[in-house]
């Protein structure tokens, strides 16, 4: 290759490099800056998304671009527009709630868990209103939920037994997915914990990391539920 042609190419090279860690140090700003106006760490992100905490640690830090699947997460979990997370183009925030007097609502059934048998949880203790934008705004759905106290403390989370949140049901013989926060059942009763497809020796049990080993058939313990969200206020 001509001496001149190689330089030429050099400095092509790295005004595309250039331009990609700009592209990135941006993609990490506008991540920041829209998880700050939700209050939501870079740890949130990587339970909310499933996201490995690697790869979130380079987005979050504007190192580096994520694909398309994890694209989508992330925008889908900040709601806000792929484009917009990517390139700052159009409309950042997507769905914001309309006017009070306009609002539908819906009510949530809220569960007492201490009713929690082998055939469900019971009758509802009561009914608890919740608009419904506010719900598809924050969980991104507003369907199939409920509200019940944590029957366990998760300190990993700063979950403390007690604290009220909004579930949905985990159907029998179904998985959690990667990373959920749950409500599982065992013989000593219900608890709180996270979901690992693979978990480390030694941090399975209550409290702690639950993974496919301790789910029938080889194990004795149950997911019940996944944990959406936790209320500010007591129920």
């Amino acid at each position: 290759m001509d001496k001149a042609l190689a330089i030429e190419s050099n400095k092509l090279d790295h005004k595309d490099a250039d331009l990609d860690s700009q592209a990135a140090a941006s993609f990490g700003e506008r991540i920041r800056a829209r998880a700050g106006e939700l209050g939501l760490s870079a740890a949130d992100l990587v339970r909310i998304t499933g996201i490995k905490k690697q790869s979130m640690t380079g987005y979050w830090g504007g190192k580096r671009l994520c694909g398309s699947d994890k694209l989508f997460a992330l925008s889908d979990a900040l709601r806000v527009d792929a484009r917009w997370l990517v390139d700052g183009v159009g409309v950042q925030a997507r769905g914001g709630l309309i006017d009070a007097a306009d609002a539908d609502w819906v009510n949530l059934p809220r569960y007492d868990l201490r009713q929690l048998t082998d055939t469900g949880k019971g009758e509802p203790v009561e009914s608890v209103p919740f608009r419904r934008d506010w719900l598809s705004n924050k969980l991104l759905t507003s369907s199939g939920l409920w509200l019940t106290e944590l029957p366990s403390d998760y300190e990993a989370l700063d979950l403390s037994e007690g604290d009220a949140v909004i579930c949905s049901d985990i159907a029998a013989g179904m998985r959690p997915q990667e990373n959920w926060v749950c409500i599982f059942r065992s013989v000593g009763g219900p608890f709180v914990a996270v979901y690992r497809n693979r978990r480390l020796d030694g941090l399975g049990g209550e409290g702690a990391v639950i993974g496919p080993v301790d789910l029938p058939p080889t194990g004795e313990i149950y997911a019940i539920a996944r944990v959406h969200a936790r209320l500010l206020a007591k129920l």
